[in-house]
């Protein structure tokens, strides 16, 4: 390969990078492929979230902007509310988790519907979960978040399929 490839990829600006990286993730993402989440590291004010809010706008996608760690923990994880449960036979205090606050504003933006280019068919319109300041997250938050862009649900509840999940810290 010759220099002159390389220097001319290399000046590429970072948001025009980013672009074409983010939008491929999230394509698959909303696919249903499993891919590794996107996570955008930079100093403060370096444009992580408006270059997220710019795609976001550019392909007419919904996005749902957290602040993960500022966010209580029963915000996200919903409150636990005791039962009976049998087990084995035997009468015991089982837990079952209220609907979480995030999820049901989440839900508000995934529920609407645009008409798909391609096939002429209804569908839902894609939503980017951007989870902002990760790098401030205590463990709870971590877990939380983890379950949630690795497993797609948030304690028995199932994320949207058309969630697409970008991360970002310093």
């Amino acid at each position: 390969m010759s220099t002159d490839k390389i220097s001319a990829h290399q000046e590429k600006p970072l948001n025009e990078v980013l672009d074409t990286v983010l939008t491929w993730n999230i394509f698959l993402q909303l696919k249903g492929i499993d891919v590794a989440k996107p996570y955008i590291q930079g100093r403060p004010g370096g444009g992580k979230t408006a270059t997220i809010m710019a795609m976001c706008k550019k392909y007419g996608w919904n996005l749902f902007h957290l602040h993960l760690p500022l966010i209580p923990i029963e915000d996200i994880s919903g409150l636990p509310q005791f039962e009976k449960v049998v087990v084995n036979g035997e009468t015991v205090e089982g837990t079952r988790w209220t609907f979480p606050e995030m999820l049901s504003e989440l839900y508000k933006r995934t529920e609407e519907t645009i008409i798909d280019k391609k096939t002429g068919e209804t569908v839902k319109k894609p939503c980017i979960l951007f989870l902002d300041d990760m790098h401030l997250a205590s463990p709870s938050h971590l877990a939380l978040g983890f379950e949630m862009f690795s497993e797609r649900k948030l304690r028995t509840y199932k994320i949207p399929d058309n969630v697409a999940f970008v991360l970002a810290g310093n």
